[in-house]
């Protein structure tokens, strides 16, 4: 279960955010505007019950509506391990597989 290309990992946080700006800003606001607010407000009672004991269990910190023109960040002060395979990896692109089977492909932003 090991390779030479596996990295193990602690998953503390994470962040959504859009991947450019301009046109693409206003669809970002009208998506994720009051998100979070709605969601929970269509929450059924196991639902709840499921996030109360995330929250408890990994000191789950969720994102809020508060300015959702920027990004969304969530964090876990006990966070999970596990661990992630790279597939492909050079300067500007990164393609890793998790221990879940979850395929994340990642490019470089350029620096503003």
């Amino acid at each position: 279960w090991w390779s030479k290309n596996r990295l193990k990992v602690k998953f503390r946080g994470g962040t959504l955010s859009s991947s450019s700006y301009g046109e693409d800003e206003e669809v970002w606001r009208r998506t994720f505007a009051s998100a979070y607010e709605t969601a929970a407000s269509q929450q059924s009672v196991v639902s709840s019950i499921v996030w109360f004991v995330m929250k408890l269990v990994l000191g789950l910190r969720l994102p809020t509506d508060a300015n959702p023109g920027a990004s969304f960040q969530f964090e876990m002060k006990r966070s999970p391990i596990g661990w992630m395979e790279f597939l492909y990896l050079d300067d500007d692109l990164r393609v890793s597989k998790g221990n879940r089977g979850t395929i994340v492909i990642v490019e470089r932003m350029e620096e503003c």
